[in-house]
């Protein structure tokens, strides 16, 4: 048995030791630039009920972990044969109440200098396949800074003359999978994957107002709050099935950086496990805190990945996880 100690290799030592063609990013990434992402933040300013925010008692301000225990609540009142509408409504109220609060928090547009613009697209561009859980618009962001010249070579699988549509037939050098869809990405009653775009003459943080009632268009937004019920919402979408069966069939050394990979996601540490071949590595960000802090991380991760032998590094030492991005912090020497 290895032995979990509390050693992180850095990323300059693990980047060097060959190609890493594959990056699976969590929301930690996205905190890093912009804490306001966090579920505590989030949670603060989110509109919920009385009732909706009773729900948070227990488990502290983890949206997903709310909506699972009311899933789990639904599921006993059935088996009782007693009435759920109101624990639906609940659900929907809390899910609908993530996607509107991720838009409500977004960072402005201008906020993202160029600097630091071109330092995100540099570390994800490092990449052959990207994959996001996040929901926010700080990858595209990056890429369209200084004159969209950090598009260059690169695709999000949507294209498109007058509607940008989901094209799984497009190709470039990097390429980039929203797995639990985003903010920009939506969905019709006709099963049609798209995404909105600047160049539609509306701001990208504005689009909720785009999502009216009588509209037969959704967001594209996977919140469900156990790993099953965002397994059914994905395989409903032809777009999300694609992204979640490219990543499984990814046989690339992959770095995970700043995903926590809890129970709520395990349909994607079960595509990261058969992904895994003979020989394939895979390299964890930690963030450092405290000797126990990381041997108890690494021991989780052991625990969910036995017999890959994960590597893990430092993420204070990777560009994505540098504390000079945040858009707060003074301006850095890159």
């Amino acid at each position: 048995m290895t032995a979990i100690d509390a050693e992180l290799e850095s990323w300059s030592d693990l980047s060097s030791d060959g190609s890493w063609p594959t990056l699976l990013l969590g929301n930690g990434a996205s905190m890093n630039i912009w804490p306001a992402f966090g579920y505590d933040s989030l949670f603060e300013k989110a509109t919920l009920s009385v009732s909706a925010r009773h729900i948070f008692g227990p488990v502290g301000t983890n949206f997903e972990t709310a909506l699972e225990y009311i899933q789990h609540a639904r599921v006993v009142l059935q088996a009782l044969r007693k009435p759920v509408d109101a624990v639906g409504a609940l659900y929907d109220e809390i899910r609908d109440s993530l996607f509107n609060v991720v838009n409500d928090a977004h960072m402005e547009w201008g906020l993202l200098s160029d600097e630091c613009a071109t330092v995100v697209a540099d570390a994800l561009k490092f990449h052959s396949a990207v994959f996001t859980t996040n929901y926010d618009l700080l990858i595209y962001w990056s890429l369209m800074s200084g004159d969209r010249q950090h598009l260059q070579g690169t695709t999000d699988l949507f294209s498109g003359q007058d509607e940008l549509r989901f094209n799984p037939g497009l190709f470039a050098r990097t390429t980039f999978y929203y797995l639990h869809g985003a903010i920009h990405l939506w969905q019709d009653d006709d099963g049609v994957n798209g995404k909105w775009a600047s160049r539609e003459g509306r701001s990208l943080r504005q689009i909720a107002s785009q999502y009216r009632p009588d509209s037969q268009i959704r967001p594209l937004f996977v919140s469900e709050g156990t790993s099953e019920e965002k397994l059914r919402t994905i395989r409903r979408s032809p777009y999300l099935s694609h992204c979640l069966n490219a990543l499984t069939a990814d046989a690339g050394d992959i770095v995970v950086f700043g995903h926590s990979l809890s129970i709520q996601d395990k349909h994607i540490r079960d595509a990261l496990r058969v992904g895994h071949t003979a020989g394939r590595r895979i390299a964890f960000s930690v963030r450092p805190g405290g000797e126990a802090a990381v041997q108890r991380r690494k021991a989780e991760l052991y625990d969910q990945f036995r017999g890959l032998q994960p590597r893990f590094f430092d993420a204070t030492t990777h560009p994505l996880g540098n504390p000079a991005l945040a858009v707060d912090a003074p301006t850095a020497d890159f």
